[in-house]
């Protein structure tokens, strides 16, 4: 009996050795770029693939994340000896990877120092780059194809892969991959949903887009231009909501002033990303990843890329992103003519008046209102009757200081419609 006692203690005792010689902890700080330490910011382990035969995809380890504390520390225990990508990353604060090497029995400390880049809450250009490798994943809906990568194998995307849009090809005999493919990935780390986005840079050793060229090929929409990069962006505050064009516009005010200082663009009303994520309500405070568009006619417009730790929409992706207004008719019967078949201004641009013209089918009430940006009333041109045919109004911007964008918006007992009209000077 004392025997087989000691038997099973010395297995014990071998497997307890055995497990500590196979794994290590990793421990350390989290600071801002001001070495102020971080709270709650997160940090991950990502296992880097080992490749033998012209990287053959085999992998080891495993994925780990945690929080830090309120003086900006963590730890992390058993991890499985081996090669990690370490990133830590907070919103409004930035990220910062390491690659760092878990040695068994011992504990790798790491700190980190959290940078967005560019200053003012913009990466800039600048990611923090990362190499990590394994399985890619891809899942199709009715609107794109999603790219993700798992790291270890378990069957679950541990990285968002950014490939841009459909079009882009680099020339270069990069191809995306296809469903299982082992693939290893240069990419730069952009945002902070779960899994977290990369762009890809390189695949497989080939180039797909240079780092610091942008972070994904956008094709302009109304008045903005046509650029193949955009600022990336981080920006937080309140929501602010008007009731335009027959859908809702989202404002964010950053510094709670009730004034906004961008646009955010969420797409279509249709638009949704399919995770949970959600538009905002008015007065909800959000904080924002996107692609900063500057637009001369409409100002500074944010496309959403992330809303609260939440994917929305990859950069490139312009899916319902320029959503046309259309007219609106709901007659009562077939005999009842729609309320109008024309509504338009001239000259557009314009400086300082412009003619609006609608014509209608038959004598009825019409209200004629004109907005700003951000969904204020500035004029009611029309509230009457007016006859069946073609109808008239001026509108004259006065002393606006500086080229914009207006919105009119025609209301009748049938239907409603909405035009831009542009003041440029």
């Amino acid at each position: 009996m004392k025997k087989l006692f000691m038997l099973m203690l010395a297995l014990t005792f071998a497997a307890s050795m055995t497990f500590a010689q196979e794994t290590g902890s990793v421990s350390g700080t989290v600071y801002d770029s001001l070495n102020n330490p971080v709270q709650s910011a997160m940090v991950m382990l990502t296992a880097e693939g080992q490749h033998h035969g012209g990287h053959g995809g085999h992998m080891h380890g495993e994925n780990y994340s945690t929080q830090t504390g309120d003086d900006g520390t963590f730890q992390i225990l058993n991890v499985i000896a081996g090669s990690y990508v370490a990133v830590a990353s907070k919103m409004m604060q930035g990220h910062d990877s390491e690659d760092i090497e878990v040695v068994a029995g011992q504990n790798t400390v790491v700190n980190f120092v959290l940078t967005m880049g560019g200053g003012g809450g913009m990466h800039g250009d600048s990611l923090e780059i990362i190499e990590i490798s394994g399985w890619a994943v891809v899942v199709e809906d009715s609107l794109r194809t999603h790219y993700f990568l798992d790291t270890n194998g378990d069957d679950t995307a541990d990285y968002r892969l950014l490939f841009g849009p459909d079009w882009y090809d680099p020339g270069s005999g990069a191809q995306r991959p296809a469903d299982g493919d082992s693939i290893w990935i240069t990419g730069g780390i952009m945002g902070y949903s779960i899994p977290q986005a990369v762009v890809v840079y390189e695949i497989n050793g080939l180039f797909w887009r240079q780092p610091g060229m942008g972070h994904g090929g956008y094709g302009g929409g109304g008045d903005c231009p046509n650029p193949d990069s955009l600022t990336l962006i981080e920006a937080s505050g309140l929501t602010i909501t008007r009731e335009m064009m027959g859908m809702t516009m989202y404002y964010l005010d950053t510094n709670y002033d009730q004034m906004s200082e961008y646009m955010l663009n969420f797409g279509a009303p249709w638009y949704e990303p399919g995770n949970g994520a959600h538009r905002p309500n008015a007065g909800d405070t959000v904080e924002i990843v996107g692609g900063l568009m500057d637009c001369d006619m409409m100002g500074d417009v944010i496309i959403v890329y992330e809303i609260n730790g939440q994917f929305w929409r990859e950069p490139g992706d312009t899916i319902a992103l320029w959503p046309e207004a259309t007219s609106v008719s709901d007659p009562v019967s077939d005999q009842i003519p729609k309320s109008f078949v024309l509504a338009s201004n001239y000259p557009n641009p314009f400086n300082p008046s412009t003619t609006i013209e609608f014509e209608l089918g038959q004598t009825q009430k019409v209200k004629l209102t004109v907005y700003d940006l951000l969904g204020r009333q500035v004029a009611l041109l029309a509230d009457g009757i007016y006859p069946a045919g073609s109808n008239s109004v001026q509108f004259n911007a006065g002393q606006a200081g500086g080229s914009t964008v207006y919105f009119y918006r025609i209301l009748t007992e049938y239907g409603s419609t909405t035009g831009k009209m542009i003041l440029l000077k």
